[in-house]
């Protein structure tokens, strides 16, 4: 089980971020893929979709007219040839030329090409700042519609009130739903949601951890996430627990977590003050029933304090890999697609 993203709802900011064999094929200009893993968030379709940001990939370039190993002089000339606007970047010192700004017509999108000592092209990064979740889902319909299904997803959408926060996390083909409900100052009122009606908030471990039993939950061993991949010369930082808004000083943040059938619980007490905070999860077959379980659990609930989303794939080729990652608050997401050689260390940039 995942830690049901138990920390996303403590605070009103919630955290935010298999490849066919054959060769990409060539996309038509804004052509889309009609998935509902491509909906990156609840609502009706718009009427139309939003501009393709750069002219479609031609076949056997990684990216629109750009391939792997072409030389700097060759890229230039393709990317005049597609009439793109373009800004060399190089080395004060060496001159080396290190990258090619690309221009987008479509507000808010550039792009970055990447070259090797040997000014070689490595790398590109497309990028979307601040676009609208319509261009975002677009984007990754594009994606899908040229790689296929990706070899990794991993999908996390938060929305924040004042004492409930609704969760649809995944890891494909597994979809989570998840609803926090948290104490409200000092309050010890029951907490309410038939299946723990049990608890309390401001219980201690041993009281709550006695009543979610007699629920008819039981403990669940939680994996620990995987560490991530330090940069070469960096250790990463130790991660330190996100307390709630208010936690007296010094306060240790303590999570249980428990399981009965499809549901997943978290209680996250503090040591000073008892129980803060009940997570329930519940398995879902996929997206789409995430999405309908999400609505629901916010039904009646009105404009959410904040809303955050993170969502990363990851497609893989012998001759081409692709990163893509979706993350934003409210309306606004930013797209970042990262095409490199998989041959190339270009990825440890």
């Amino acid at each position: 089980m995942e830690r049901l993203a138990a920390r996303a709802a403590i605070s009103i900011v919630s955290v935010l971020l298999a490849f066919a064999c054959s060769s990409p094929k060539p996309v038509p200009q804004g052509t889309t893929s009609p998935s509902s893993s491509s909906t990156l968030d609840a609502g009706p379709p718009t009427s139309s979709e939003p501009p393709e940001p750069f002219p479609a990939t031609k076949e056997g370039a990684a990216w629109t007219v750009v391939g792997f190993g072409m030389s700097a002089g060759n890229c230039t000339t393709a990317l005049e040839e597609t009439k793109l606007s373009f800004e060399r970047r190089s080395n004060p010192k060496s001159s080396r030329l290190e990258a090619i700004d690309v221009a987008s017509d479509v507000t808010g999108w550039k792009a970055t090409i990447g070259f090797d000592d040997g000014e070689k092209v490595k790398s590109v990064i497309v990028r979307g700042d601040s676009v609208t979740i319509e261009s975002a889902r677009a984007e990754r319909a594009r994606l899908e519609k040229r790689f296929g299904i990706p070899k990794e997803t991993s999908f996390h959408r938060s929305r924040q009130w004042e004492t409930k926060a609704v969760e649809i996390s995944g890891d494909r083909p597994s979809w989570r739903v998840t609803q926090s409900l948290l104490r409200s100052g000092d309050k010890k009122d029951a907490v309410a949601w038939p299946s723990v009606s049990p608890l309390s908030f401001g219980m201690s471990v041993a009281q709550a951890t006695a009543a979610i039993k007699a629920a008819g939950f039981v403990p669940e061993k939680v994996p620990a996430p995987p560490k991530p991949k330090p940069k070469r010369g960096k250790k990463p930082k130790p991660e330190k627990p996100i307390l709630p808004p208010n936690a007296p000083r010094g306060a240790k943040l303590i999570e249980l977590t428990f399981k009965k059938g499809e549901e997943h619980v978290l209680l996250a007490l503090l040591d000073k003050t008892g129980l803060f905070k009940v997570a329930i999860g519940e398995d879902v077959g996929d997206r789409t029933l995430a999405e309908q379980r999400a609505r629901e659990l916010a039904k009646d609930l009105g404009a959410a304090l904040s809303e955050a989303e993170t969502e990363t794939s990851v497609w893989e080729d012998p001759n081409l890999a692709l990163r893509l990652s979706i993350t934003g608050f409210q309306g606004q997401r930013i797209v970042v697609e990262r095409f490199f050689d998989p041959k190339s260390d270009a990825d440890d940039d």
